[in-house]
């Protein structure tokens, strides 16, 4: 069975590949030449490790060189979440996911990328290619802003199993420029902070009432209190569930 550690490896082995005139060997394993590679980059790199793209894809087993299609295509198959975080309805993210960006606003997917950490900021981290300056593959860290959605990977490709969850910051080692956004995020986006809690603290998606009492908390509330208080309430349950299963 396909599973992400591997994928994320060899991501991680081409963070630092700088392009000139577009040459990389991503398109030109499609058959495409050289040209903008970003989807095609994130698709043929899980497609090394026995990812099987749909029979429909662009590419078929190898993937996609066209972001629309590759929304499209994971729209069709099921795997595709819309993300309205500033309508309280975040995309919940997790590491290899490939998310799509619309930089010009006009519902057209221009950007793809593949999610490697989630932070209790409502920031990620990303491998991202045919990005950057200079141009190439890099580690980049996102917030929300241009986020289309995203493809589920594990769902789709990786098995039932979801990858670990990663480490977030802690908020004991946040510089005050750190503080500062994460308290701005929270103001202006409560749900999508405190969905990431809950699913890097927690490793599970929030229950809707504890959402919905948490969000509330964040207007009358220092947010590091609250990501504290949280972050101990998800650690009491976290300690029960290791107990039951030993019993």
């Amino acid at each position: 069975m396909t599973t992400w550690p591997p994928v994320e490896a060899e991501h991680r082995s081409n963070v630092g590949f700088r392009t000139t005139g577009d040459r990389n060997p991503w398109t030109q394993e499609l058959g495409i030449g050289n040209t903008a590679y970003c989807i095609a980059a994130a698709t043929v790199v899980a497609h090394h490790h026995g990812v099987q793209w749909w029979p429909d894809a662009q590419f078929g087993a190898k993937g996609y060189a066209y972001c629309p299609y590759g929304r499209a295509g994971a729209a069709r198959h099921g795997v595709w979440e819309d993300d309205h975080a500033s309508q309280g309805r975040p995309a919940r993210l997790q590491p290899g996911d490939i998310v799509l960006y619309d930089w010009g606003g006009d519902g057209v997917a221009d950007h793809a990328e593949t999610v490697k950490a989630i932070y209790a900021d409502g920031t990620f981290d990303t491998y991202g290619y045919n990005t950057g300056n200079p141009n190439g593959c890099w580690i980049v860290r996102r917030d929300r802003r241009y986020l289309m959605g995203r493809i589920r990977m594990t769902d789709a490709f990786y098995g039932a199993a979801e990858p670990a969850a990663p480490a977030a910051t802690e908020e004991d080692d946040m510089t005050p420029e750190q503080t500062k956004q994460l308290a701005d995020t929270a103001a202006m986006l409560p749900v999508v902070f405190v969905d990431t809690i809950y699913r890097t603290y927690g490793h599970r998606d929030p229950d809707p009432g504890g959402l919905e009492y948490w969000s509330s908390q964040i207007p009358a509330t220092n947010p590091l209190s609250v990501l504290m208080r949280l972050k101990a309430q998800l650690a009491g349950e976290t300690k029960k569930t290791a107990a039951a299963k030993k019993s």
